[in-house]
């Protein structure tokens, strides 16, 4: 039983990671459970077996993301460090993932260029929770940064904020429109250091 249990969990790794890859060389809309099947080298039953349709396996893709990104900020932010150290790590997570994690790379690069508002609500929605949740641990940092005299008081720490979630943003549409600039992370990681300079006491 344990095995099959075992099994099972690794088809539905199997057929996710390999749904994304279809989702980003067709296009979302283009994909069939069909095309994903092969590409997962299972049957269509399969795919009916652990998932309801592609939009599903669009919205487990997406959860995935957002629970990766939650446990890493959780995880920060229980550190034993200042709160300006902890926004500066928070911040390079997201520079790392996008270097790092092909899977977040190929997210990222699916649903930012080649799903539409209009295709999946849903995903949409998820897009903004998840830059709600960065944008008010961003927020809170700086707050707290700026309590503890490490950040400049003379700045408003809305503004701080938003900046920062614009330079993550930019930075991943850099990574992928902008692609000679960006060939290795030393190009991101100046543009997060020049800025924490700007707003440092």
């Amino acid at each position: 039983m344990k095995k099959t249990k075992e099994e099972a969990l690794k088809t539905r790794n199997k057929i996710l990671k390999s749904s994304l890859s279809v989702f980003l060389a067709k296009g979302y809309s283009e994909t069939t459970l069909e095309q994903i099947a092969k590409r997962s080298k299972v049957t269509r039953g399969a795919i009916y077996w652990h998932f309801k349709n592609k939009k599903e396996i669009l919205d487990i893709l997406g959860k995935g993301q957002f629970n990766r990104l939650t446990e890493k900020i959780n995880e920060i932010q229980g550190q034993d460090s200042s709160a300006l150290d902890k926004l500066d790590e928070i911040l390079r997570i997201n520079v790392t993932a996008l270097y790092d994690l092909k899977e977040f790379r190929d997210y990222i690069e699916l649903t930012w260029f080649n799903v539409e508002k209009s295709q999946d609500k849903s995903l949409y929605q998820s897009k903004i929770e998840i830059t709600e949740l960065f944008y008010k641990v961003i927020l809170k940092l700086i707050k707290q940064a700026q309590d503890q005299d490490e950040i400049r008081k003379d700045m408003d720490y809305n503004l701080i904020a938003l900046n920062f979630i614009n330079l993550i943003n930019g930075l991943f549409r850099s990574y992928f429109m902008l692609q000679s600039h960006f060939k290795d992370r030393s190009m991101a990681m100046a543009s997060l250091d020049q800025y924490l300079d700007l707003i440092k006491k």
